[in-house]
């Protein structure tokens, strides 16, 4: 009992401010470190992507990827950011990594501010502690990928719009309309939770004029921003397009013969394969060489390569091979969508039936990133005892905070107007993946509003078991309700975590042998 109360005393003894920069030189420093260790590591695939888009944009040459092609494939907010960083100190994924490592560290203190307001200063407090020492996404941050800069935008639009929801404010509204729309613009899919944020918003009825016109605030900013690049996309392609091409896609990876619920490098690649066979006619007509798909696919490769040269060999490329006659990145999107509708049509049960493994991979552990990494040597030879342990602590973060999560949502002392926000994104996020794909790493974007759950959950843990041991016939059942619910709950993520390991046998007993940081698995 002494060492709670010096516990709690620890806990509350800074004032908020200092708690709040406590919270963030927490946070930042171990993330720096590993960003100046590991940050010159080559780039993966998707870090490419934006590396290309950002160099271009930096230079002046517009939203161009490879071989210089115009793109309309990925959303446009995080390759401008990097542009900014790469026009203000050159073309390097290294300073930009350090800048967006600045930024992320900001996610823990915008974790603590929401829990202050959502369940008081103690939950904020450690649920921000939590974020700050949350060993994936302090590994995460050396990624050139979204969830970095998306994080905290969303946290600060969900602070914003509790602000506004207690003070009636105009100006809240107002900058929770710009977190969004800059959220949109990095990941477009939160637009579909604007429904259910305008829902929140003028839910309880009291009065429906302040809601309304706040609506109408965060509604114009969000319209006002996204629109003009809708224009372009649309104008680029021939064909209504919002903020990237990448429905089509995702859709395909989800829904066809074979689809396991996850992401599969195959059918990535038959996208691709159906975005060069496409064009090979069209380019061999417009080219005096006439390629072949051997031809394409060795170009491509070296243009994979290329992006540490300071200067590419694009522009020459792209004037050879009169590479802009190519169509749009479009028809990847049309092909995977025009594909995945048809499955759905011909095989609608089974369809349905994707999204339990759907919502596993959401929910699963995050060991496959690890073991990718480790088995292409990125960390060098590790004794097994020591990659066990790094595995633990990799993977245990994630059960905790679940487990907890589940007590603090269940147990809850009541689910006012505040609680329901912070459940939004959990929510919105699982059934999204659930009916597209799922992975481990899509569910960090939640880690903030499970930290606070678990927070909540953590702190609640006396007061159930003084309700439990009480006479009151009605709290006893009441409790018992919801520790059957906590139960089964717990019993289903047991059930993924233990079937996602299972399925990951082959990859672990890989790693784990003598050579296993040499294995290179497939991801």
């Amino acid at each position: 009992m002494t060492s709670r109360r010096a516990y709690d005393r620890w806990l509350q003894t800074p004032s908020p401010l200092q708690y709040a920069l406590l919270l963030y030189a927490l946070a930042l420093v171990p993330r720096l470190i590993f960003v100046l260790a590991a940050g010159r590591a080559d780039l993966s695939l998707d870090e490419i992507e934006y590396h290309l888009l950002a160099r271009n944009l930096a230079a002046g040459n517009g939203y161009r990827w490879y071989f210089g092609l115009l793109s309309s494939f990925r959303p446009p907010g995080y390759p401008f950011f990097l542009a900014g960083v790469y026009y203000l100190f050159g073309p390097s994924y290294f300073v930009a990594r350090i800048i967006q490592t600045v930024i992320a560290a900001s996610a823990p203190v915008f974790t603590y501010l929401i829990g202050q307001r959502v369940f008081g200063e103690r939950a904020g407090r450690l649920g921000g502690l939590f974020v700050a020492l949350y060993i994936p996404l302090i590994l995460y941050s050396v990624g050139l990928l979204t969830e970095n800069i998306f994080i905290p935008l969303l946290l600060l639009a969900i602070l914003f719009l509790l602000k506004a929801d207690e003070r009636r404010s105009r100006l809240n509204s107002a900058c929770a309309g710009l977190c969004l729309a800059a959220s949109i613009l990095i990941r477009p899919e939160i637009t579909y939770a604007l429904p259910l944020i305008f829902l929140w918003m003028l839910w309880p009825p009291r009065t429906w004029k302040g809601p309304a016109i706040n609506i109408a605030i965060i509604f114009v900013i969000v319209a006002a921003v996204v629109t003009p690049w809708s224009v372009r996309n649309t104008r680029l392609t021939g064909q209504f397009v919002y903020l990237d091409t990448r429905t089509g896609y995702n859709l395909y990876i989800g829904y066809r013969d074979g689809a396991d619920g996850t992401f599969n490098m195959d059918a990535a690649q038959d996208l691709v394969n159906e975005f060069i066979k496409d064009n090979l006619a069209r380019l061999s007509q417009s080219s005096k060489v006439r390629l072949t798909d051997a031809d394409v696919r060795r170009l491509l490769y070296q243009e994979l390569l290329s992006y540490k040269n300071p200067v590419s060999d694009s522009d020459e490329l792209r004037r050879r091979y009169n590479l802009d006659a190519a169509e749009s990145d479009v028809v990847m999107h049309n092909w995977g969508k025009e594909r995945a509708l048809a499955f759905m049509r011909e095989h609608p049960w089974k369809s349905i039936g994707l999204i339990a493994p759907k919502f596993a991979h959401f929910w699963g552990l995050e060991h496959r990133l690890f073991l990718f990494a480790y088995s292409y040597n990125f960390i060098g030879h590790l004794p097994p005892l020591v990659l066990t342990l790094c595995l633990l602590l990799l993977l245990s973060p994630f059960v905790l905070l679940t487990l907890f999560s589940v007590v603090g949502a269940l147990f809850a002392d009541r689910y006012d107007k505040k609680l329901v926000l912070l459940l939004l994104p959990i929510l919105f996020y699982t059934a999204l993946h659930s009916l597209t794909f799922g992975e481990a790493r899509f569910h960090f974007v939640i880690i903030p509003c499970l930290a606070l759950l678990a927070a909540n959950g953590m702190i609640l843990l006396p007061t159930i078991r003084a309700r439990w041991r009480s006479s009151n016939p009605s709290a006893k059942r009441t409790l018992r309700r919801r520790a059957i619910a906590a139960l089964v709950l717990v019993g289903l993520f047991a059930a993924i975590w233990t079937y996602g390991l299972w399925i990951s046998r082959d990859n672990l007993r890989a790693v784990f042998s003598p050579n296993g940081n040499q294995s290179h698995l497939t991801f």
